[in-house]
């Protein structure tokens, strides 16, 4: 819910959550962390970078009958759902936490050496005043707060060593630090103090500074709920409350239990102290500490318990937590992250007393729910469903599927990466083909699936345009391509991009975002930008791909499309593939993948009938392109006949612009595209793509004499010898243009702004062919290799 609301918000978002309607309007510390580069350069030595950690947040907390939602960071999953789960549960049972907390007292130390420890006692006892007097001079505008140095003790420490055996003279300090942490404070006030000490008893001062073992400033919560209303999942109350008091017993008569069952405590103290920016290993070092000081030995820092409630006698179970917490809601590093600002004021900017019993409420509720999960459902299952979370995320499983993939796991009972995959396989080749879809037979096991996946950056997007795709294909073993990894799969990579290269693949894309349909329609939500991007890549790779299978197995590649087109069994693909290598199996496999997602995506995100009609007609006219293109070529060589219009008009098609721009139009809200805007789409397209065939058979004729509409109009025209002559090309390129024309023409009676598109369009492309002549002498290698 957090991450949706940072993303993009709904609507009715005052409605539903002040809370997070502030989230929202705080997106760009949120997104950031709060902090730049140069403030964390100030903060730490030689900084190299920055480590983000997620925040979300803990709704459904009632602490002292107040409700808060709790901001808390932490990388493992299912802790902030944990923690308000509990929450939820303890107020709809009971009546929430009750919380208090004491005077925050910090404790600070003066260690004395080389004095008489009775002697110097004695003295400092009897001016005590005095030296408390001369403390607070230390932290006067803490005084006027009402707080400063409340108390002044001695201890002596003995290290019975034998003859070696050692005595030192602390003087400890109790002081109130307010809203502060008091660690600063604290130790001024003991570097102030210690001179005075030795002028009155002599000596030397060793150490002086806090201790953050804070034993007068504790932060206490608990919860009281009927024992008839403990009752959860297959188990009654009664049950579950003397399965939870019997693990508890566990961690309090076993320190090795214990330190385990404190860590889960910890998880939500830690959460929210990070979220709040406060010290949290000092937090850590106290509630460990104290979890052995105020037992005697180490042991837990809850306590659980049946009782009868005083009112009326009734069975209650009661749950209570008591932490040493020295948080700060003033100064220090506070003011150097927004985040930690962003984060109080969710909490309605607490006080430090009132942070601490929230924090406290959070650390009892994560150890409740922690002890519940694992005394009904097992351990194995409680903490199978974060380990299966985390190995999703690390396989690389999308956000939007990492529960997914967890649940797929466990049913598989095998909670591996490998397992991950074969979920990411059998997901997208089952919606791929949607279950019902004419000619998809039925989805094969997930083991026997190859993959596809390829991740593009656009410098417009903030996220990578992503495709991934499951190949079901006769192949023994699996192969997984990872088209912009550096595996050892070259051959693939060949099939895919010809003698391109990853990097040609995104400076292509990105350069195609400088053609988007110019005429603005409004409103341009980001999921379907996305779809959109999705869409143009996915039939950037469909025609490349089908190019390259064209010219390694033509008659092959034909069969697939058939049938493909022809809606049949599409396992007869498979049988058609018979002495067929590996990469050209993989290929023509992945030829019938990216063509049924670009039909499932259509279906799926456009919402518009004529478009989404628009779009497949219009890549199937692309597809026959290719190869109409080499047949008329075929033809005309064996009879002698080129008609150039019959060629250009499928030449031109393979350049596939009314089809990238049908693609953009799919960002936009679907009730403004329009027919109007349709007929401007496919006019606008027949111009760039003559306009690119102009600009792209001049510039690259002599390197892909094959299919190359120049070339065939010299040959048609018998001028083939004089192909370089600057006169022929320009006779050429006015051929072009008279085709060019009329559509203008007719295009400016529906769109009288667009020349300026189009002229803007024309020199974006004759800049980009100008360059493509490096490739031209590669061209005549990829059918060898293939």
């Amino acid at each position: 819910f957090f991450f949706l609301m940072i993303r993009r918000p709904p609507r009715s978002t005052q409605s539903r959550s002040s809370a997070a309607s502030d989230v929202y309007k705080r997106q760009e510390s949120w997104e950031t962390g709060g902090l730049t580069f140069g403030v964390a350069d100030l903060m730490v030595e030689n900084c190299v970078g920055k480590i983000a950690l997620p925040v979300g947040l803990a709704p459904n907390f009632v602490v002292n009958e107040k409700t808060y939602v709790v901001p808390m960071s932490i990388e493992e999953p299912s802790v902030i759902a944990a923690a308000s789960s509990a929450a939820k549960f303890i107020a709809s049972s009971g009546e929430g936490f009750q919380a208090r907390t004491t005077e925050p007292l910090m404790l600070g130390q003066i260690q004395l050496m080389d004095v008489h420890p009775g002697t110097a006692a004695f003295k400092i006892g009897k001016e005590k005043a005095r030296l408390i007097e001369i403390a607070n001079q230390a932290c006067k505008n803490m005084v006027s707060r009402g707080g400063g140095v409340r108390e002044l003790r001695i201890r002596t420490l003995r290290d019975d060593n034998g003859a070696t055996g050692k005595e030192y003279l602390i003087v400890e300090l109790l002081i109130n630090v307010c809203e502060s942490m008091g660690a600063n404070v604290v130790n001024t006030i003991c570097e102030h103090l210690a001179p005075h000490l030795l002028v009155l008893v002599g000596g030397r001062t060793g150490l002086k500074i806090l201790s953050n073992l804070c034993v007068d400033r504790l932060a206490i919560a608990q919860f009281t709920i009927p024992l008839e209303k403990m009752g959860w999942k297959h188990l009654d109350g009664e049950r579950v409350a003397r399965l939870m008091i019997e693990a508890y017993d566990f961690a309090r008569l076993d320190s090795f239990r214990a330190t385990t069952h404190n860590k889960g405590i910890m998880n939500g103290v830690d959460a929210v102290a990070i979220a709040t920016g406060q010290d949290w290993r000092a937090l850590e070092a106290a509630c460990h500490a104290y979890a052995a000081y105020k037992n005697g030995r180490y042991g837990p820092l809850t306590h659980y318990e049946v009782i009868l409630r005083a009112e009326d006698s009734k069975p209650c179970f009661h749950g209570s937590i008591e932490l040493p917490l020295a948080l700060g809601t003033k100064g220090g590093v506070l003011q150097n992250n927004k985040v930690y600002a962003n984060s109080l004021e969710l909490l309605n900017n607490p006080t430090a007393s009132e942070l601490a019993q929230v924090m406290a409420a959070v650390g009892l509720a994560q150890n409740f729910a922690a002890l519940r999960a694992m005394v009904v459902e097992g351990i194995q299952k409680g903490h199978m469903n974060l380990h299966a979370r985390n190995v999703a995320i690390a396989a690389g499983i999308p956000e939007s599927l990492v529960a997914d993939a967890a649940e797929y796991m466990k049913v598989r009972g095998s909670v591996r990466r490998e397992t991950a995959l074969e979920f990411m396989e059998a997901h997208h080749l089952f919606h791929e083909m949607r279950s019902k879809a004419p000619g998809v037979p039925a989805v094969r096991r997930a083991e026997s699936l190859s993959t596809f996946s390829v991740q593009v950056r656009l410098q417009h997007l903030p996220n990578p345009v992503a495709v991934h795709v499951a190949i079901e294909s006769p192949l023994q073993t699996p192969v997984h391509l990872n088209l912009d990894g550096k595996d050892a799969l070259q051959p693939l990579r060949l099939l895919i991009l010809g003698t391109r290269d990853f990097t040609w693949l995104t400076g292509f894309l990105n350069q195609l975002s400088k053609l988007s349909f110019e005429h603005k329609l409004g409103e341009e939500p980001a999921v379907n930008r996305v779809n959109s991007e999705k869409l143009k890549l996915t039939a950037i790779l469909l025609n490349l791909l089908v190019f390259n299978l064209l010219r390694a197995t033509p008659e092959k590649t034909a069969a697939v499309f058939r049938i493909l087109l022809s809606n049949e069994d599409t396992t007869q693909i498979h049988r058609l593939l018979g002495n067929t290598s590996k990469e050209l199996t993989y290929g023509l496999c992945l030829f019938a993948e990216l063509y049924r997602m670009f039909h499932f995506t259509s279906e799926q995100f456009v919402v518009d009938d004529v478009l989404r009609r628009a779009l497949k007609t219009e890549l199937d006219a692309v597809l026959t392109s290719l190869f109409r293109t080499g047949e008329l070529w075929n033809e005309a060589e064996r009879t002698g006949a080129y008609n150039i219009d019959s060629f250009l008009l499928q030449r031109r098609k393979r350049l596939s612009a009314t089809l990238v721009l049908l693609c953009d139009a799919v960002k936009y809200r679907h009730e403004l595209v329009t027919e109007k805007v349709l007929e401007k789409i496919h006019l606008l397209g027949e111009i760039y793509e003559l306009e690119a065939t102009k600009a792209r058979e001049v510039a690259r004729w002599q390197g892909f004499k094959e299919y190359n509409a120049y070339v065939f109009w010299l040959k048609a025209t018998k001028r083939i010898n004089y192909a370089s002559e600057p006169t022929v090309k320009r006779e050429f390129e006015a051929l072009i243009g008279s085709r060019i024309k009329p559509l203008i023409e007719k295009l400016q009676q529906v769109e009288p702004k667009s020349v300026e598109a189009i002229n803007r369009t024309r020199t974006l492309i004759e800049q980009y062919y100008a360059q493509a002549k490096a490739w031209s002498n590669k061209s005549d290698k990829i059918k060898p290799m293939l």
